[in-house]
C-alpha cells in the first residue's frame, strides 16, 4: 500500500513518514530480558608450583571472582572445606 496524502498548503502529494522504531530497551531492562548463565562453582585444583612440605603439589579451592585459590595442607582438609562451602551454598 502506498500510502500518501495531500497538502493542505500546496497542494502536492507526499509521502507519509515511516513509523519510528522503538526506542531503545534501558540497561537494567535488557539484563533482565538476558539473565546470566548460572556462575560455575568452586573447584578443586592440585598446585604443582605450590609444593607441600614431602614435596607433593598443594590441593587448591578456585572461587569464582577470586584471583588466588585457597591453598589447604592435604587432599582431606580441602575436600572437607569444598563439602562445606557447597551445603552453605545448597541452605541459601
Amino acid at each position: 500500500m502506498n500510502a500518501t496524502t495531500t497538502c493542505p498548503t500546496c497542494g502536492r502529494r507526499h509521502r507519509l513518514r515511516r513509523a519510528m522504531p522503538p526506542a531503545p530497551l534501558p540497561l537494567f531492562a535488557w539484563a533482565a530480558r538476558h539473565p546470566r548463565p548460572p556462575a560455575m562453582g568452586a573447584r578443586l585444583l592440585l598446585h604443582a608450583d605450590m609444593l607441600d612440605a614431602e614435596g607433593e603439589p598443594r590441593a587448591c579451592i578456585a572461587i569464582p571472582g577470586q584471583r588466588v585459590p585457597l591453598a589447604y595442607p592435604n587432599l582431606a582438609a580441602a575436600l572437607s572445606a569444598l563439602r562445606a562451602m557447597e551445603a552453605a551454598h545448597a541452605t541459601r
